[in-house]
């Protein structure tokens, strides 16, 4: 290609039949607006992975990307579905009587079956329980070959909101140290433009205390010293943006 790229995708309102044509035989992505928007607004709830979003600029690959998206979402709708089940069959007098609230797969499979289209299979269920049952999570453990929950979903959400905390604080660090060379010269120079949000970081704005006080009535789990993950203090400061009047 004339510009030495590995790939090329094309972005634009709308396009014709000769345009997709052409963008096939040069082996060219094509993409609307209307999708890329849809695309942004996808991947904030259900993010992918660079290498998985590469799919996106490749012509021959245009069902990939779809069909990584939708596997993902299932696997996150299948832990759902797998945690509550296991809460209702906890707090159920009649499967405490009989079972310990304790179930296998089948009895799984069988409590969540009306939930979707296409109930989940064997393997579905068993990655799932996988994932609640490893030691960062904790959240299910095995009873005489069934599978019992060992807290609320509420909690394991928080367990692994804790988790997700924890890596980003670290990678906070990571890119505060690799960038400083560029904010260092970066302060010598006047802005190129008046962005609000890089003029003002969230970290200068907001006492710590006010998010650890604002996290815990949240019910968001929060460390009770230390560096407070950037993501935290920014939801805190649009939870407390004020609209102009």
């Amino acid at each position: 290609m004339r510009h030495h790229a590995d790939h090329t995708l094309l972005i634009g309102p709308g396009f014709d039949g000769r345009v997709f044509k052409e963008a096939n035989r040069d082996d060219v992505a094509v993409l609307t607006a209307k999708q890329l928007a849809a695309a942004i607004v996808r991947h904030s709830e259900t993010p992918l992975y660079p290498h998985e979003l590469a799919a996106l600029l490749l012509a021959s690959q245009a069902d990939v990307i779809e069909r990584t998206w939708r596997e993902t979402e299932r696997r996150t709708e299948a832990l759902s579905l797998v945690t509550n089940a296991m809460w209702k069959s906890a707090n159920d007098p009649v499967d405490i009587k009989f079972g310990a609230g304790a179930l296998d797969v089948r009895d799984i499979w069988r409590e969540t079956k009306a939930s979707l289209d296409t109930p989940l299979d064997k393997k579905e269920i068993e990655e799932a329980l996988a994932f609640l049952g490893s030691p960062c999570v904790a959240g299910v453990v095995k009873q005489n070959g069934d599978h019992a929950i060992s807290a609320p979903p509420r909690l394991i959400a928080a367990r692994l909101r804790s988790l997700a905390s924890a890596i980003e604080a670290k990678a906070v660090d990571a890119d505060s140290r690799s960038a400083a060379p560029t904010q260092a010269m970066a302060a010598t120079s006047a802005p190129l433009h008046n962005d609000p949000a890089k003029n003002n970081p969230p970290s200068k704005d907001a006492k710590p205390a006010q998010v650890r006080a604002w996290a815990k009535a949240e019910g968001r789990p929060v460390n009770t010293r230390g560096r407070l993950p950037e993501s935290l203090i920014r939801e805190y400061m649009l939870a407390h943006v004020k609209s102009p009047s």
